[in-house]
Formats: structure tokens, C-alpha cells, sequence
């Protein structure tokens, strides 16, 4: 019997120019907060992922920021990827919309940026916008992620369409310290891929690891990797091999001009998501 993961979030996006606060709760449990000012952290966004119990920091590629109230990464990645045509007249807050629903998908590749999958089967979105610029919009994408079907729905609104003014959450400066920032990289053998804490806090002990490098792997991490460590990941007979500062003997060969990295604690919160491509880094 395969799995189905099914997720259902809610959004709030607040942009000001070239700053953007996002937060939304996936599932119920688990809330995320994304900080984007270009002025003081360059071309990253500050992430802070909570359960309640817990808390983890990272830092991701910067969102893909319009000029206006339509900023929002998802919202763009959905403009890009689908076809859409005005169905009807609406009313959000008392505030005359035209909702526009998506009709076609015309580049499923945008769609990586809306939530990653191996396969995209079916995409259902609506977009309501007023005068003053896109007040909300909502999805249902179908596909599969690591051969077992997945579903993701979201809504988003975004608030003071026009009249934003953000001040920074008091939650950034502790970020910008224990954002976990890594360098991912293939062995010269090409047997496994090196991965480093550059800076942040460490990677926990039982964290879960999803791996891929032209075939996907999935293991836990029996150790700390802390910025005086190197972390190993490998091929180990078609399940996810890790080794803690010494290289390891043997390994199937792995593709190395393209990796896809995923951490998550034992409770579920992202610790790090990333991406090698040999083809981009300098």
C-alpha cells in the first residue's frame, strides 16, 4: 500500500516595497514565518519554523518579489504556471474582486517554486483582485513526492493591499544568528556529496534526511554536525548513507552535477532545504 500525504495551509502575506513578511500554518501544527528585506539581508530570506515546542531558523533563496501586492513567491510561481480566465464578480471585506481561475497549467517547471514534487498531476486555482492589486488566492495541486501521492491546498490573503507598512518582527534578530546556512558539494571520487555547516546552529542528532542525486534516498543522522564537522552522504546499497568526518569506503556512483536536500527534525520542522547545481554555482 503506497502512502498519501495530504496538507492543507493557510497564509497571510504583508509586502512593503522590497520587504516582505509571509507566515502561514501547514496542517495545523506547524507555523512558518518568512522574512525578506533586501536592503539588510541581501538576497535571502530569513525562515523560522515552530510547533509550539520547538523552533528551527534557515535561510532560503530570496522570493521572487513583483512591484506590488501580487509579490508573494506562490501567488507568482501560480501566474507563471497556469493559464487563467475571469469567472466572476466578488466581494472580499466589502471590497469589489474579480476572481480568476486557472484553466490550464503552461509550465508545470514553475511550479517547483509553489510546493516540490517528483510528478504534477492536476492544478485548481483562483485568484480574486480588486483595484488596488490581488487581495487573496487559493489551490489545490495533486502530484507525487518520492513515489507516493500528495496533495497540498493553501489559501493566502494578503492584507492592507496597497497601504502595507512593516516594521521588522521581533523575532529576526535571533534568526540571523541561528540560521543554519550549508555547503553541499560532490566528492572529486564522486561517490558520495560533502555537505558543511557554514554558519548557524548544528544539525541535530535523529534528524531525517531526504536525498537525491539521481536516485532518491531517505536516512537519519546518528550524530551532531556542527560547524567543525563534515557530513557524508552517500549511496549504501539503495538506502541513505551517512558518515560523520571520514570518507567513506564505498558508495554507488552518484550523479553529481544535480543534488536536491532535505532536513527535517524527528518532530517534523525544517532544518534545511537546498539544492546543488553544478551548472549555476560559480
Amino acid at each position: 500500500m503506497r502512502g498519501r500525504h495530504d496538507s492543507e495551509n493557510e497564509a497571510t502575506t504583508t509586502v512593503d516595497g522590497d520587504t516582505l513578511h509571509l507566515t502561514y500554518d501547514e496542517d495545523g501544527f506547524l507555523s512558518t514565518d518568512v522574512w525578506f528585506d533586501a536592503e539588510t539581508d541581501g538576497p535571502t530570506a530569513l525562515v523560522r519554523s515552530s510547533n509550539g515546542s520547538e523552533e528551527r531558523y534557515r535561510r532560503e533563496d530570496r522570493p521572487q518579489l513583483r512591484e506590488n501586492a501580487d509579490a508573494a513567491d506562490t501567488l507568482g510561481a501560480l501566474i507563471d504556471a497556469a493559464m487563467f480566465e475571469a469567472t466572476e464578480l466578488d466581494e472580499r471585506d466589502d471590497t469589489p474582486v474579480i476572481v480568476f481561475e486557472s484553466v490550464d497549467v503552461i509550465d508545470a517547471s514553475a511550479l517547483e517554486s509553489v510546493q516540490r514534487m517528483d510528478r504534477y498531476d492536476d492544478l485548481e486555482a483562483s485568484i480574486a483582485v480588486s483595484e488596488a492589486g490581488v487581495v487573496g488566492y487559493q489551490y489545490e495541486l495533486e502530484g507525487e513526492r518520492f513515489d507516493e501521492p500528495m496533495i497540498v491546498t493553501e489559501s493566502a490573503t494578503f492584507e492592507d493591499v496597497g497601504e502595507a507598512t512593516l516594521e521588522e518582527p521581533d523575532w529576526v534578530d535571533e534568526g540571523r544568528e541561528r540560521a543554519l546556512e550549508l555547503s553541499i558539494e560532490p566528492a572529486a571520487d564522486e561517490s558520495s556529496f560533502i555537505v558543511t555547516v557554514e554558519r548557524g546552529e548544528p544539525i541535530p542528532s535523529g534528524a531525517q534526511i531526504n536525498f537525491f542525486a539521481g536516485t532518491h534516498l531517505r536516512g537519519e543522522l546518528d550524530g551532531e554536525i556542527t560547524r567543525e564537522d563534515t557530513l557524508y552522504l552517500y549511496n549504501d546499497g539503495g538506502q541513505l548513507g551517512t558518515s560523520i568526518n571520514s570518507e567513506p569506503n564505498s558508495g554507488s556512483e552518484l550523479q553529481t552535477d544535480f543534488a536536491d536536500l532535505g532536513i527535517r527534525t524527528e518532530s517534523g520542522l525544517i532544518v534545511y532545504e537546498g539544492k546543488y547545481d553544478a551548472y549555476t554555482e560559480e
